[in-house]
């Protein structure tokens, strides 16, 4: 893909990489490398959770469009679009993948529309079992799409690039896609590191701003996951181009690259709910503030601005929004985007999913901690199909080639799944699994309970604080003057 300016958009990141010391967080073996023989895991799975080829594991569950890979030669590119549950916005799943070899482009979909796929921008038919054709499809330049079985609920594909020396895996699910790369050669970079074998440079951040050594903190997780998010210019998913996941803001002061969205937050919290300011405040001041501190369109500023308060009735940049309003609002935002982790779910909840996922036959390490957080968070079997998918190559990789990528969360503890006779104490004996059905009831329970507690704390709060303001009022403290009340 050529940036605006002509040539490959991220040939500056890797003219920066000679200024970088790659080896600042450190050396250690991990993962497959350039595993290669058609067993390609996938990298970037579930609700996302990412997997490097050197063997990092952590958590992405923010929605936009990424580079997960891309070649320092410009030949070799993938991209992935991450889109945010509706039902929790905790959490995202990858439902379009595009992947480039020199000019040809392939665009995977799988939404809530259905599975679909694209070369050159036109909508095609890959090879399937049936497929009269074969089992392969020769792209132009001379890569190859090749039909890898099917899943429950989808086909699977690997697609080499024309030297062979890079392969992709796509696996098609009901309403998501699961992403695998490997490389013998070359140097990349992206959401799943440098495929060096070394786990400890991999969170290396676009243009080289910062190499992060893991296990990274939260805020450090999304400064390197935002680095990497596309432009509409930069984008490959173009045949279904979705401008509002390409909404991206750079930071003035720092070149941080950062969701419009986010950065729309970010200025009201900067300027306005962290100040205690009063009153109201117009549309076009708050697009005028985050104009002011992103480069960003200001058509495109006004979008967002209206759409994060729109169910609040704003519909036009003229519009006046109560600053109580604004805080709810950056409130409630910062509430839907907290991480989670199977630490924060409710025991039951984590219990009934964990027993699932055993029954289904998930029992590695890793893929279970995924599989239970993915299935808590959803309640779609098809998740289940995604871990079992994932464990048929990572169960082959030993404990001590995988290293945990952030301090939020760390699936490769103990501690990240129950144990036996914690579950057994909740579900019952092994024989008990509960059905999909029984999950998301519970799920629903939960949610509420959660509502009715926090409305009855926030209740007691108000009550409390008009106590307290009346207790210590001095209703005297006003003089009469001239017929005014003074104080």
């Amino acid at each position: 893909r050529r940036s605006k300016t002509g040539g490959f958009y991220l040939a500056s990141h890797f003219d920066a990489l000679t200024r970088v010391d790659m080896g600042a967080c450190g050396t250690e073996k991990g993962g497959f490398g350039g595993f290669g023989k058609g067993r390609v895991p996938t990298n970037s799975h579930g609700d996302v959770h990412i997997f490097t080829p050197d063997g990092l594991a952590y958590d992405f569950q923010d929605g936009g469009e990424y580079t997960l890979a891309a070649s320092a030669d410009g030949l070799v590119e993938v991209q992935t679009r991450q889109t945010i549950h509706a039902d929790d916005p905790s959490v995202s799943s990858n439902t379009a993948v595009a992947i480039r070899f020199g000019t040809d482009v392939l665009e995977f979909y799988s939404d809530k529309e259905g599975q679909r796929t694209y070369f050159a921008g036109q909508l095609i038919e890959l090879p399937g079992r049936d497929s009269a054709s074969g089992p392969e499809l020769l792209l132009g330049n001379g890569g190859v799409v090749l039909f890898d079985g099917d899943g429950k609920s989808g086909p699977r594909y690997l697609i080499t690039s024309p030297d062979g020396s890079f392969t992709a895996r796509v696996n098609m699910y009901a309403q998501f896609l699961n992403v695998g790369v490997s490389a013998s050669q070359g140097t990349y970079s992206g959401l799943i590191g440098n495929i060096d074998g070394n786990p400890r440079n991999d969170m290396l951040a676009r243009n080289g701003t910062e190499l992060i050594c893991p296990p990274a903190d939260g805020p450090q997780l999304v400064r390197f996951g935002d680095s990497w998010r596309v432009t509409v210019e930069e984008t490959l998913l173009r045949a279904e181009l979705d401008e509002s996941l390409v909404a991206v803001a750079t930071e003035i002061s720092t070149g941080r690259r950062i969701s419009v969205e986010a950065a729309a937050v970010e200025a009201l919290q900067t300027s306005i709910t962290s100040m205690k300011a009063t009153g109201s405040v117009e549309v076009s001041v708050i697009v005028a503030l985050l104009t002011s501190t992103y480069q960003v369109n200001e058509d495109v500023a006004t979008d967002v601005v209206i759409r994060l308060f729109e169910e609040r009735g704003v519909t036009s940049v003229t519009d006046t929004i109560d600053v109580t309003t604004v805080t709810e609002v950056v409130e409630v935002y910062e509430e839907r985007r907290e991480v989670r982790t199977v630490e924060t779910l409710d025991i039951k909840v984590r219990a009934k999913a964990q027993r699932i996922c055993e029954a289904s036959g998930v029992t590695d390490q890793l893929a279970l901690a995924n599989c239970v957080l993915d299935t808590a968070a959803t309640q779609n079997e098809a998740f289940v199909d995604s871990s079992i998918s994932f464990q048929e190559v990572i169960i082959e990789l030993p404990s001590e080639l995988r290293h945990v990528g952030t301090s939020v969360s760390n699936p490769l503890a103990p501690e990240a799944l129950l144990r036996s006779e914690q579950v057994i104490e909740i579900i019952g004996s092994a024989d008990v699994v509960p059905t999909f059905e029984e999950l998301t009831t519970l799920v629903q329970q939960v949610r509420t309970e959660e509502v009715l507690v926090t409305e009855t704390i926030e209740e007691r709060i108000v009550t409390q604080v008009s106590s307290d303001i009346t207790s210590t009022v001095d209703q005297g403290a006003c003089a009469e003057v001239g017929g005014l009340q003074t104080p």
